[in-house]
């Protein structure tokens, strides 16, 4: 068990915050800070537990450096991006609210196939669909209940495309399902593309990224920013247009400008639904 403080790390406001949708929440006391999560990735399961400031991660000192480190983002200076805002009342109490969140450095075939599952849906029923696709089409078991994020070979493979179809259909997708195929057959014809991807500028990801049937400019900011963590990537969905609309009149604040749009962009999201809800 590798054991170290952090201050701006929150694993419930992470899991909250849109960006994973297959983290397993085992115990959460938001007025103690208590939380335990099992974090899945690829063929990885990590328990993590949290008391406060206290971290436990289930894994060697080695493994936290070679792997979980750049994964929970522990080489960005959360401290220093959110000191920024000096003159933004409505952006530093969204800071304060949800200061510990962070852009996990997640897979980012994983990040496409959930941010095109994600457009108009609501988060239990995208997490439900991913789910369900990963128990048909995976052939990675994790632990007896759990498997891994399929790949686009895995779901190629699976049938002829009227039985792949079929099977993509019957976890929920609803029209997804048509994108989730051919962007699953692309990658299986151009083997190298999602390599390039990672190697591009914000500009030309979003620009090949938006090529594809099936992502728009709201998914693709989202695969850029929480796949590529290209973190400038600004996505605006209903809540962020919301802000924009009632926090500033209309008018596109100069931090959803910033080099560090995306973070801020992230504690922002967090803070509207708080308020929606009060």
């Amino acid at each position: 068990m590798f054991e170290f403080d952090s201050e701006f790390f929150n694993l419930n406001q992470i899991a909250d915050s849109g960006q994973c949708f297959r983290w397993q929440e085992i115990f959460c006391d938001n007025e103690s800070k208590k939380y335990h999560y099992q974090v899945p990735v690829k063929d990885k399961l990590l328990n993590i537990f949290q008391d406060d400031k206290k971290i436990k991660i289930d894994c060697t000192e080695s493994e936290f450096e070679s792997f979980w480190k750049n994964y929970f983002d522990f080489n960005t200076d959360y401290k220093k991006i959110t000191s920024l805002i000096v003159d933004d009342e409505y952006l530093q109490c969204a800071i304060k609210y949800g200061y510990g969140i962070r852009i996990l450095n997640q897979d980012l075939w994983e990040m496409i196939i959930s941010f095109i599952i994600s457009q108009n849906n609501n988060i239990p029923r995208i997490k439900k669909s991913i789910e369900g696709l990963c128990k048909i089409f995976s052939k990675t078991q994790i632990t007896s209940e759990l498997k891994s994020f399929p790949t686009a070979q895995e779901i190629i493979s699976f049938g002829d495309k009227n039985k792949i179809l079929e099977k993509l259909k019957s976890v929920g997708l609803g029209y997804r399902y048509e994108y989730i195929y051919l962007i699953s057959l692309y990658t299986i014809e151009n083997p190298t593309w999602i390599d390039e991807l990672k190697n591009m500028t914000y500009k030309d990801a979003f620009e090949k990224l938006i090529s594809f049937k099936g992502i728009g400019k709201k998914v693709a900011n989202c695969i850029c920013l929480f796949g590529l963590h290209l973190i400038n990537a600004c996505p605006v969905d209903t809540w962020i247009q919301k802000i924009i609309d009632e926090r500033y009149d209309g008018k596109i604040p100069s931090w959803m400008k910033s080099e560090v749009a995306g973070i801020y962009q992230q504690y922002a999201f967090y803070y509207e639904r708080f308020l929606s809800k009060k």
